[in-house]
């Protein structure tokens, strides 16, 4: 009897003393637990994620969007522009992107955007870029870092979405509408004035071809020449920056694009002459006009025009957000 009172105190007395302990220890579980915050940086990290259809193999891939800007800005713009105008062109490029991402997410297409310039933006990976600037490459690769982790998640927005952010190389002195050479309409995508562009030293272009050069690319075009050189254009109809809207091609209407894409001249605003039975073109700026003009934003940044006053000039009644969109595409 004595045995089991014994055994029974030595239980009660563990009781007291070890059982409030366990409730005042910490809980090892807890720390291992999700969070909200965990679940958020999560999403952060999805919304920082593109699939990119590479030109070269037909691959898609996954690619940080701090690498994809970083490819793009590279390629697209010259690394010898002003700071500022290189960050509208990593704002305008991210926005780019996040629209491509948002269709795919909505359209369930195989992937977000392609490395291919004609069809979207252009990107160069790390290996090109170091091809590219040779023994300037880390110096440019930092520079570049810098200026992207500055505007880091940083979009051009209309009613909280973000806009087809479109650029071009130079302007002809003034950026052209979407509507007059897309044919879309975008309110943010009108004509504004963009008088850098005229002093740059590429500003102005000219080319001449022969008669038999003129008449493959009529060929190409389904249109048949006559035999008067002075006449192979004619009937030019202009927008009000000179973009050229359409024209007569021997027998055929075509468009200005149509023409510039067939003599691959730097852009559709142009005038034609004959010299000496050659067809010369004179050819403003470089590009189809729409947007932010490069050369125009280094312009803007060097008489001190930060990256948003620059955005906000070239894509009109837009403004440059900051944080998570309304539908982020992941």
């Amino acid at each position: 009897m004595k045995t089991m009172y014994a055994t029974l105190f030595v239980i009660l007395f563990f009781s007291i003393i070890f059982i409030p302990l366990l409730n005042i220890l910490p809980n090892k579980s807890s720390k291992t637990a999700p969070s909200t915050d965990i679940s958020e940086n999560q999403d952060d990290r999805q919304q920082d994620v593109f699939l990119m259809k590479k030109s070269d193999t037909g691959e898609v891939v996954e690619i940080t969007a701090d690498e994809y800007v970083i490819g793009v800005v590279a390629c697209e713009m010259p690394i010898t522009y002003n700071d500022e105008a290189l960050k509208a062109q990593a704002v305008a490029a991210y926005t780019y992107a996040v629209r491509k991402r948002i269709g795919r997410v909505k359209n369930r297409s195989e992937y977000d955007i392609t490395d291919d310039s004609t069809k979207d933006q252009g990107y160069i990976n790390p290996q090109k870029r170091k091809e590219k600037w040779g023994g300037d490459s880390e110096k440019n690769e930092a520079k570049l870092q810098a200026i992207i982790s500055s505007v880091k998640g940083k979009t051009v927005t209309n009613n909280d979405e973000p806009i087809l952010a479109a650029y071009h190389a130079i302007s002809s002195g003034k950026t052209e509408s979407a509507k007059n050479v897309w044919g879309g309409d975008y309110p943010y995508l009108v004509g504004v004035e963009s008088a850098g562009d005229l002093l740059c030293p590429d500003y102005l272009s000219e080319v001449s071809f022969e008669k038999g050069q003129v008449e493959a690319v009529a060929k190409t075009l389904g249109a048949k020449l006559g035999d008067d050189v002075s006449k192979y254009i004619s009937n030019i109809k202009t927008s009000n920056t000179g973009t050229v809207l359409s024209c007569q091609f021997g027998d055929k209407t075509v468009t200005g694009s149509e023409i510039r894409t067939g003599f691959s001249l730097r852009s559709a605003n142009f005038s034609v002459s004959v010299k000496s039975d050659r067809l010369v073109f004179v050819v403003k700026g470089y590009g189809h006009g729409v947007g932010m003009s490069q050369y125009g934003a280094n312009y803007m940044a060097m008489q001190g025009s930060g990256f948003e006053e620059i955005l906000q000039w070239y894509y009109k009644d837009c403004k440059v957000s900051d944080g998570k969109l309304k539908n982020p595409g992941n």
